[in-house]
């Protein structure tokens, strides 16, 4: 049982600390990319961009053309960025709730 637990544990872990590394690689790209493809960008403020974009939401007029471009030219890293978002998002509470399980439930005496 200990050992299915600790595979099942690793895992997890492994696949949360992966999307959160393609979370910031395809953010530095799609940043390289918008200070590339816009020259009035620089690369920070094109970084900045990036984690106001990316959210759903209003946006200011500046950004629109920004999420378009996102969208039309780079649509692939930008459905790479959501994905790879939500994975995270999702499986941080999974990893601590598996620590806790370990603790208080399975094995903690």
């Amino acid at each position: 049982m200990i050992v299915v637990f600790w595979i099942i544990f690793g895992l997890t872990l492994f696949a949360a600390a992966l999307s959160m590394q393609m979370r910031i690689m395809i953010a530095i790209t799609l940043a390289r990319c918008l200070a590339a493809d816009r020259p009035k960008f620089e690369y920070e403020e094109a970084r900045r961009l990036i984690r106001y974009v990316r959210h759903d939401g209003a946006l200011e007029d500046e950004l629109e053309p920004v999420r378009a471009l996102f969208a039309d030219k780079y649509a692939q890293a930008w459905g790479h960025l959501r994905t790879a978002r939500r994975a995270s998002v999702l499986l941080m509470p999974v990893v601590l709730g598996l620590a806790i399980l370990y603790r208080f439930v399975l094995f903690g005496s």
